[in-house]
C-alpha cells in the first residue's frame, strides 16, 4: 500500500499515467507518460493541492510538541552576536549524534579534497592547538555548537559574492544533519533567535554553485523519492491486476527501466560535494560512493534506454554491496570460528565491512519482500518535508508545495510536448498569477496546464 493513502489520492495521480516501453514518440525512452485526459491538469492539481493541505496539517501538528516563539529567546532586544550562554549550545547529545554522519562526510573523497569544515579533524598538515590530535575524534567544536556560527558566515560579506562561500558549505552542512536527525528543537532554537532567520533562509538554496547543496535540495531529493516510489508502487498494483485478468496483454515493463526510477535513483544518491543529505537515500538504496556518475541528473541521455546497471561507473561493476542481513551472516561465520562477537565486530569493522543497505531483496525497493523497509523510508521522507515547512514557517517564510509537487511530477513523469506546465518568475505578473501561490522562498511559480 503507498504512504499515506487515507491522505493523499495516489490512485487519482496514477491514473494519469501508464507504462510505455521503448517509446518513438519521445526518443525512444520507456517511462511513465501521461495519458493526456481532457481533465488531466484538474486532477494532477487537484493532487498537489491535497498534498500541500496535508503537509499543512502535520507541520502544525509537528510545530504544537516545541515551545511557541517567545519562550526559545525572551529577550528579544539582544544582539544577534551577543555572547551565547549554555542553553543556546547545541546539546552534547545531539552533537553525539551526529558524529557518525561527521566521520561519513569526513571520509568522503570531495570532503578531503575540497574543504575541511570547522567542525571536524583538518589533515595533520592543517592542525592547531585548538583541533584534538586523536585521529578517532570526530566531533563538534564548541565553536559550532554555539549560535553565533550561524551567524558568522554572513559578516563577512554578501552570499552572491562568494567571498566567505566556504562557511556557507559548513553551516549548510550542519544544518541538513540536523534535519535528518530531526533535531527541530534546535532548528528552531537556531532561527527564533532574533536576526538569524535571513541567515537559515539564506542557506536554502545556492544556485550558483552547482550542483545546488543548501535544504531546498534536501526537501526536493527527499519529495522526488517519495513521490516516485509511491507511483511506481501504486503502478506496480495496477499492472499485476491488468496481467492476472488479461493474459493476451501482459505487460512486462520494469519500473526499474523507466526514466524516472533512474532519474530519481541518480538525483538522491549521487556523489558531489556537499552531499550529506544524500547518506539516508544510499543507505536505503543500497548505493555506495560514486556508484552513479552523472554531472546533471536532469538530462542524461540514457535515462529509460538502457538498464540500471549501465549507468553505473564500470569500477564497480564486480562490487558487491553487503546488506544488513550480510553483515550478521560474516559476523556470524566469525563466531563458528571461535572469535566472540565484539572482536569479530572489530574485525569486520577494520577490514570496512559495513552494511550500505537493509532491504532484502536488493536493487528491487518494491519487493513485497522489502515492503517493511519501504514503509519505513516513505515515512522518514514524509518526515523530512514536514520538518523543513516547520523550519521555514519558523524562518517567516513559506514552502509552495503546490508549485515544489508540480515541478517534480514534470520532472519525472512529464513530457514538453503536449505542453504539461506553465512557469515563470515574480517580476510582472498579472491577476491571473494573483490567484496562484508563488514560492515566497525563490520567487518562482509553475502550475499544470
Amino acid at each position: 500500500m503507498a504512504h499515506q493513502t487515507h491522505n493523499l489520492p495516489w490512485n487519482t495521480l496514477a491514473a494519469n499515467f501508464k507504462y510505455k516501453s521503448n517509446n518513438p514518440r519521445y526518443q525512444w525512452r520507456t517511462n511513465v507518460y501521461p495519458l493526456h485526459k481532457p481533465d488531466q491538469a484538474k486532477r494532477l492539481t487537484y493532487f498537489a493541492n491535497a498534498f500541500e493541505q496535508t503537509i499543512e496539517a502535520f507541520s502544525a501538528s509537528e510545530r504544537a510538541k516545541y515551545p511557541a516563539a517567545e519562550e526559545y529567546h525572551p529577550h528579544t532586544n539582544e544582539s544577534i552576536h551577543a555572547r551565547d550562554d549554555q542553553s543556546e549550545y547545541i546539546p552534547a547529545a545531539t552533537a553525539r549524534r551526529i558524529e557518525r554522519t561527521l566521520k561519513k562526510f569526513r571520509a568522503a573523497r570531495h570532503a578531503k579534497l575540497i574543504q575541511w569544515g570547522p567542525w571536524q579533524k583538518p589533515p595533520l598538515s592543517y592542525l592547531a592547538s585548538n583541533y584534538d590530535d586523536d585521529s578517532s575524534t570526530i566531533a563538534l567544536r564548541d565553536e559550532c555548537r554555539r549560535m553565533s556560527f550561524w551567524a558568522r558566515s554572513y559578516d563577512d560579506c554578501h552570499p552572491w559574492l562568494m567571498c566567505n562561500l566556504s562557511d556557507h558549505q559548513d553551516a549548510a552542512e550542519l544544518l541538513k544533519m540536523l534535519l535528518l536527525l530531526n533535531e527541530m528543537d534546535v532548528l528552531l532554537r537556531v532561527a527564533l533567535r532574533p536576526g538569524h532567520a535571513e541567515f537559515v533562509v539564506g542557506w536554502w538554496s545556492f544556485p550558483y554553485v552547482c550542483p545546488d547543496y543548501g535544504w531546498a535540495e534536501l526537501m526536493r531529493t527527499a519529495l522526488m523519492a517519495y513521490i516516485c516510489l509511491n507511483v511506481m508502487y501504486v503502478l506496480e498494483e495496477r499492472k499485476v491486476a491488468e496481467n492476472s485478468s488479461d493474459k493476451n496483454k501482459e505487460n512486462s515493463t520494469d519500473y526499474r527501466r523507466t526514466a524516472a526510477y533512474q532519474m530519481m535513483i541518480c538525483r538522491v544518491t549521487h556523489t558531489r560535494a556537499y552531499d550529506v543529505h544524500t547518506y539516508p537515500h544510499r543507505g536505503f538504496f543500497g548505493v555506495v560512493e560514486a556508484l552513479y556518475g552523472t554531472n546533471d541528473w536532469s538530462e542524461n541521455p540514457l535515462y529509460g534506454r538502457v538498464p540500471l546497471a549501465k549507468l553505473r561507473q564500470r569500477s564497480f561493476a564486480s562490487i558487491h554491496v553487503p546488506s544488513t542481513a550480510d553483515f550478521y551472516t560474516a559476523l556470524h561465520y566469525l563466531n563458528i570460528k571461535g572469535l566472540p562477537t565484539e572482536l569479530g565486530m572489530m574485525v569486520l569493522e577494520f577490514a570496512n565491512y559495513q552494511p550500505h543497505h537493509s532491504a532484502i531483496v536488493h536493487d528491487d525497493p518494491l519487493h513485497v519482500e522489502n515492503a517493511a523497509e519501504l514503509r519505513k523510508y516513505l515515512g522518514f521522507c514524509w518526515q523530512l518535508l514536514v520538518s523543513c515547512d516547520v523550519l521555514a514557517k519558523a524562518c517567516g517564510k513559506r514552502i509552495d508545495w503546490v508549485g515544489e509537487v508540480t515541478q517534480c511530477i514534470f520532472h519525472l513523469f512529464g513530457v514538453k510536448y503536449p505542453k504539461m506546465v506553465n512557469f515563470g518568475i515574480d517580476n510582472g505578473f498579472n491577476d491571473e498569477f494573483r490567484n496562484w501561490k508563488g514560492n515566497e522562498i525563490e520567487g518562482c511559480w509553475i502550475k499544470f496546464a
